[in-house]
């Protein structure tokens, strides 16, 4: 037998003991999708068969609804994107002061300092490394390309 000829009857048996089991909350369903069939079925044969002015003008609502709706979705992204900054910023200051609460002012301002001292430090090593890249010139400088060795990195 032919498959095609089948499937339309096995759908159709299917849809029917879907309705006769959940008849609440299928029916409104299938009866707005039925309204929809029969007002876009027409609109569809219009525009494939005459494409004039009318349905330019269509498309060109179709155009400005997708970019409405493309609006509404950059709105509602752009605002769970600055929902998650603030709430972020929000839990770094409490967190922040439950440092401070639990450890005091001055042990806060010890651990403070000394991280400022550590990153100071490690901007200076950096510093001096940079100088050190410079202070060789322009034929000395990053990574040179040697023979049948690969690339290698100068010191």
């Amino acid at each position: 037998m032919d498959m095609l000829n089948i499937l339309p009857d096995t759908i159709k048996t299917y849809l029917t003991l879907l309705l006769t089991t959940y008849p609440s909350i299928l029916t409104p369903i299938f009866h707005t999708l039925h309204i929809l069939r029969t007002l876009a079925l027409p609109l569809i044969a219009r525009l494939t068969t005459a494409p004039d002015l009318f349905s330019l003008g269509v498309l060109v609502i179709i155009l400005f609804a997708s970019f409405y709706l493309l609006q509404m979705l950059v709105s509602a992204v752009l605002f769970w994107v600055r929902f998650a900054f603030k709430a972020a910023l929000y839990v770094g200051i409490a967190v922040a002061a439950l440092y401070v609460y639990a450890r005091g002012l001055e042990g806060t301002v010890e651990d403070v300092s000394a991280a400022v001292g550590a990153w100071m430090g490690e901007g200076e090593a950096l510093r001096e490394n940079a100088d050190r890249y410079y202070a060789g010139g322009p034929n000395r400088r990053g990574y040179v390309r040697q023979a049948n060795t690969g690339w290698r990195h100068r010191v």
